[in-house]
């Protein structure tokens, strides 16, 4: 199996793994990833090769993650500090081979399963199965543009996907007052950092009781601070809820 890597930064950034089991489509994963790449800085975002791979065991990471195992996503994106992991399985199959006169034209089928996962969770959020067809002069010629048309038909897929998920995170600011201690504050983030929906949580400073932090969010505000009042060990009373910023305070822990 051969794999190649891509890393990209920008509004959202990215490590793109595409692979294949098939020795003959080897040679072909640059016709599929040159387009794929092309179509994602078409959509804003900026994409670089990495080079030599070996520093961060991404051997060993990649096969875990093309296995399924989607924890491997987050030590791959924080090895290159990225907000999500791009998996493209290709394969390809001849479809017809017919003799025109003198000439031989080929018909092949390219097909991708790609998935997206979220380094900060490690849950895919996004998965889609693509096919194109590639016609050609000889069979080299006929799969290479197969996979140009599905990286090209992919990226565009992936890109507005990667946009979806990017637009309905917000960056809460929260400021919780009335904790008795220190291992009060490591309990209460805890807490947070398992409600559904949010993507990191971060303490920004604790001082006399007071807690300050930072929370990435996936979805609605108000379902935010919902889940703050029903929190299973630290009861919080929301004191003011304006803008992206939410003040509580502690009545029991």
């Amino acid at each position: 199996m051969l794999v190649i890597f891509s890393f990209a930064k920008a509004a959202n950034s990215v490590v793109i793994i595409t692979s294949t089991e098939n020795y003959n489509d080897r040679a072909f994963i640059s016709s599929f990833e040159s387009p794929f790449k092309q179509a994602l800085i078409a959509d804003g975002i900026l994409v670089f090769d990495l080079g030599q791979l070996s520093k961060v065991k991404e051997d060993q990471l990649t096969n875990q993650l093309l296995r399924g195992d989607t924890q491997a996503a987050i030590q791959l994106g924080l090895a290159y500090k990225a907000d999500w992991v791009v998996t493209n399985k290709l394969q390809s199959s001849l479809v017809l081979r017919k003799e025109i006169g003198p000439i031989t034209a080929y018909t092949y089928r390219a097909s991708a399963n790609t998935t997206v996962v979220a380094v900060s969770t490690a849950q895919i959020v996004f998965s889609h199965s693509d096919q194109a067809i590639g016609l050609g002069a000889s069979s080299e010629e006929a799969r290479s543009k197969a996979y140009a048309e599905l990286g090209s038909k992919i990226a565009k897929s992936v890109a507005a996907s990667l946009k979806s998920s990017s637009s309905s995170n917000i960056q809460v600011s929260l400021t919780v007052s009335g904790l008795s201690s220190f291992s009060s504050v490591a309990t209460l983030m805890k807490e947070i950092k398992h409600i559904s929906g949010v993507i990191s949580a971060e303490r920004k400073n604790y001082r006399d009781g007071v807690l300050e932090a930072i929370i990435m969010y996936n979805g609605d505000l108000d379902e935010f601070a919902a889940a703050l009042e029903n929190l299973p060990l630290t009861r919080l009373t929301l004191k003011e809820v304006e803008g992206h910023a939410i003040t509580a305070l502690v009545t029991g822990e």
